[in-house]
């Protein structure tokens, strides 16, 4: 059964002598934050000018989720990490 989407069904209860009784019953299966997001691709590589002016896009990032409203939002952090210490000039030691 898919999130999301009502299961109707007719329970009858029965006592001990021969009466019945019966009803509807609809269930809907909510939704839970259970599918992780998935990006496009496993790796992104951008590359900038070093004399670039501040504020350029240097590409973009997707990543979906099939979960269900409001599981399904995706928000994108930048962290910054630093790879090398091999520059060509000697800004670092």
């Amino acid at each position: 059964m898919r999130d999301g989407r009502p299961l109707e069904l007719i329970a009858t209860a029965v006592d001990g002598g021969s009466l019945t009784a019966t009803a509807a019953v609809r269930v809907t299966v909510l939704d839970v934050d259970d599918r992780a997001p998935e990006f496009d691709n496993d790796l992104y590589v951008f590359q900038v000018a070093e004399n670039e002016a501040p504020g350029i896009v240097l590409g973009r990032v997707s990543a979906l989720d099939a979960d269900r409203p409001p599981h399904n939002v995706v928000r994108y952090h930048a962290m910054y990490r630093f790879i090398s210490r091999s520059f060509g000039w000697g800004g670092f030691r």
